[in-house]
Order: structure tokens, then C-alpha cells, then sequence
């Protein structure tokens, strides 16, 4: 297929200074952010708008059954007017947002890939901000491994030493995997090749029969570089009818590994 997309949004301006904000972001950029109404999460901020998108699709699919082989996507935006409506920090004044672009592939039956990339014409010298490759293997009886690779460039091009710079290069491993009908390892490492330290690594056991389940998970983590590990022991009996006792391992589990579902 061949599928162009236009979008106009005109949304005019409010000065919003007053009022506080509570659950409100701003998006992070990729392909979809291109055809949102808002470019802020959440109801305490409305961003103006006077904009063009323009977009282009493509995508391969399997004449017997209808699903998608392939999926090629990029786009932009073109602004006709500042952003005057921030959380913080001034105006924007470019006249174009960065290129999204984003590739989607059924490898096989089980194995699927997606890669992301932003490449940025408004920096002194126009780059790529943004790019992210993943793979992701599952089978219908719960076996699960996703591969990742993520970089990030600060939006101020801020040096990485800087504490408040946001860039990243990481690598993203987890792993769900039954050696049994009644046990089920799962894990996952997530490791930052910027500064070349592990930033969450954990590796965990279930075991469960027709009417009960134990999750117990062994985690080390941190949250700025240059910090000691912390670990922590987590463990959730869960009883069929009558809800969990302990931690909430299965709801973590959903959060850390892509494509987790508690049974």
C-alpha cells in the first residue's frame, strides 16, 4: 500500500501561566506524536497550534491471511507560528519539527523487529536525535525475549556529564521462559553504554499449580550513574479466587518486560 497522510491542527493561543500543572508532559516525539491534537499529556496544559503534517505509509501485507508483513512510515511538521504555550522554559520558534521516521517487520512466525529514528535539520548541525532497533520473539506457550537497543541526544545537546542532560545509549535484555509446565524463569538487564555501568539487572523464579503461584524476584538497580546498586528480594503468593499476598511481582513483571501478561 501506498498511504499519504495531511493533518492541519489550528488550536489558538490561552496564556495558561497560572494554572499549576498536576499530571501534564510534554509528548515524546515519534511518528504518532505527528497526528496528536496536543502536544502535552494530560488536561492542565493546551498547546497553540497553527501546523501541517505530512506523512507517508507503507506497508506489505499477506494476501492469505491480511496481516501485516511490513510497515514504513515517515513524517514531519511544519509550524506556521511559535509555541508559546510551555511547562517550562521559552517559546519554540523552528519552522519544521525533526523527521520521524519508523520501520515495523514480521521476521517469522514468532519474531517481530521495529526500528525508530529522528533525524533533527534545526541543530547547528542536523543530526540524529533520536534511534531505537527492537526485537521481540513469542510463542504461544509463554516463551518471551526481547532484544533492544535505544540512543537518545539531549534536546539542549547538553554534555553527558551535565546532571541535567537526558541523553542515553542503553541496551535493554529480558526474558520469560517456562523450563517446565510448572516453572517459569524471567529476567532482564538493562545496561547504559554511555557510562558503562548496569542500571537494573533481575532474574526471578515461578512456580504454580491449578490453584496457587509463587513470583520471587531478586533486583539490583539505580537511578542516576555513579550510584551503589541497591537490591531487593520481592516475593507474591497469589491464591486462585482469593487475590495476592506480598508484593506485586506480577504488575512489576508487566512493567519491565515487554509482552508479560500475568496468567
Amino acid at each position: 500500500t501506498l498511504e499519504p497522510r495531511v493533518f492541519y491542527l489550528w488550536t489558538r493561543f490561552e496564556d495558561q501561566d497560572d494554572a499549576p500543572v498536576f499530571d501534564s508532559s510534554e509528548l515524546d516525539f515519534s511518528f504518532a506524536s505527528l497526528f496528536r491534537g496536543n502536544r502535552f499529556t494530560g488536561r492542565d496544559r493546551i498547546g497553540d497550534a497553527n501546523q501541517l503534517t505530512l506523512g507517508l505509509t507503507s506497508r506489505s501485507l499477506a494476501l492469505d491471511s491480511g496481516y501485516e508483513l511490513l510497515r514504513a512510515s515517515v513524517g514531519q511538521i511544519l509550524y506556521f507560528r511559535d509555541r508559546d504555550v510551555q511547562i517550562s522554559g521559552p517559546p519554540e520558534d523552528s519552522d519544521k519539527s525533526p523527521v520521524a521516521a519508523e520501520v515495523a517487520a514480521r521476521l517469522t512466525r514468532y519474531w517481530s523487529g521495529r526500528a525508530n529514528l529522528e533525524w533533527d535539520p534545526n541543530l547547528d548541525q542536523a543530526r540524529t536525535r533520536k534511534k531505537g532497533f527492537e526485537l521481540h520473539y513469542q510463542t504461544p506457550d509463554n516463551k518471551l525475549l526481547n532484544l533492544a537497543y535505544r540512543f537518545n541526544l539531549d534536546d539542549q545537546d547538553r554534555d553527558i556529564d551535565d546532571p541535567s542532560s537526558t541523553s542515553f545509549e542503553d541496551t535493554d535484555v529480558s526474558i520469560r521462559w517456562p523450563i517446565s509446565p510448572h516453572v517459569e524463569l524471567v529476567g532482564r538487564w538493562y545496561y547504559s553504554l554511555l557510562y558503562h555501568e548496569t542500571f537494573e539487572a533481575f532474574a526471578g523464579l515461578e512456580y504454580g499449580q491449578c490453584c496457587w503461584r509463587v513470583r520471587t524476584v531478586a533486583r539490583s538497580f539505580k537511578n542516576k550513574p555513579g550510584e551503589e546498586l541497591n537490591t531487593t528480594i520481592m516475593v507474591q503468593l497469589e491464591l486462585a479466587g482469593l487475590g495476592t499476598v506480598g508484593h506485586k511481582v506480577d504488575k512489576f513483571l508487566e512493567r519491565s518486560v515487554f509482552g508479560y501478561h500475568a496468567d
